[in-house]
């Protein structure tokens, strides 16, 4: 699966709940990230619920970065 699109996906899905709080959504995705062998409904899912906590309890006004990297491990 592709987490960057991932990534834009659930911030495409969540930009009218954070602009509610004036929050900003900000990406930094690493290019050249690889596939991830995942579950999709899953990850989306798990992260779908960091977000969502990231949009209660960022005060109004903040900036939520949604970021991707790859390690070595």
């Amino acid at each position: 699966m592709d987490l960057n699109q991932t990534a834009r996906d659930l911030a495409y899905e969540y930009r009218d709940l954070a602009a509610g709080k004036r929050l900003t959504i900000e990406m930094r995705l690493e290019p050249s990230l690889p596939e991830a062998y995942a579950v999709p409904r899953l990850i989306h899912e798990a992260a779908a619920n960091y977000i969502t906590n990231a949009i209660k309890y960022t005060p109004e006004g903040g900036r939520i970065t949604l970021r991707t990297r790859h390690e070595d491990t």
